[in-house]
């Protein structure tokens, strides 16, 4: 990536970051383990969503992020470093929403006893509570995916015909973590700036989610091509390709 597209990949962290800092202060003075737990999961998890949402974006070739990142290649490398940055947080988020529960498991740790809860008027809070259970096990199963078609993605060693189809099932996944989050999102946040945040991220990155599910993308900007020459480096393993496009 250039300087300026470095800087870019890590400002997106650096803000979303800060800004649910700013919202959940309290993180700093969490002394017991399951209720630091719930508060690391929420910090990861709008990181990962946040990440995966950009990338995903990014994946259906928009022109002005283009012409702005430098090039579509430029364009394409953070896409892929956002995702390499989500599916380490996702990784982080697993382990915490794993690790007590099975330290629990083995006697190392004692799951606190819950008071009676408060009860809850709001009518759109209640429907969102009604899916949390739904919301956690299709979270599990789409961050196994995740990491499956990441690992694909990733490993140089792998064909690229078994990126290439594999990758087509990445806005499935992606949708998938989408209702993940939306349920599962402290409710209180949707009221906030980062609510704000991430409902337009979340927004676009499912409308480019079904974009690339039915194969639009880039439907209105292709040309006719035809090649003119090609020239192999063997030096550099690599393929020039000379194209003549048609007119537009």
């Amino acid at each position: 990536m250039t300087r300026g597209n470095i800087r870019l990949f890590w400002s997106f962290w650096l803000i979303l970051g800060l800004l649910w800092l700013a919202l959940n202060v309290s993180i700093f003075s969490v002394a017991k383990i399951f209720a630091l737990r719930d508060a690391v999961m929420q910090f990861s998890g709008v990181l990962a969503i946040g990440a995966m949402s950009v990338a995903m974006i990014l994946s259906i070739r928009p022109q002005w992020p283009e012409q702005k990142l430098g090039g579509l290649d430029k364009m394409y490398r953070l896409h892929k470093w956002l995702g390499i940055g989500a599916l380490g947080l996702a990784i982080f988020h697993w382990l915490w929403a794993e690790g007590p529960k099975g330290a629990v498991g083995f006697g190392l740790l004692t799951r606190p006893a819950r008071g009676p809860r408060p009860e809850i008027t709001d009518p759109i809070r209640q429907f969102l509570i009604g899916f949390r259970e739904t919301a956690e096990a299709v979270g599990q199963w789409a961050f196994y995916a995740l990491v499956l078609l990441l690992a694909v993605a990733l490993i140089k060693l792998i064909p690229y015909r078994w990126f290439r189809y594999s990758h087509r099932l990445m806005p499935l996944v992606y949708l998938a973590l989408v209702f993940h989050a939306v349920a599962l999102l402290d409710y209180g946040m949707w009221a906030t700036p980062l609510g704000l945040v991430m409902a337009i991220l979340l927004a676009c990155g499912s409308y480019a989610a079904i974009v690339s599910l039915f194969g639009r993308i880039g439907a209105g900007r292709r040309l006719i091509g035809e090649i003119a020459g090609m020239r192999h480096y063997p030096g550099v393993h690599s393929l020039e390709t000379t194209i003549k496009l048609g007119p537009g």
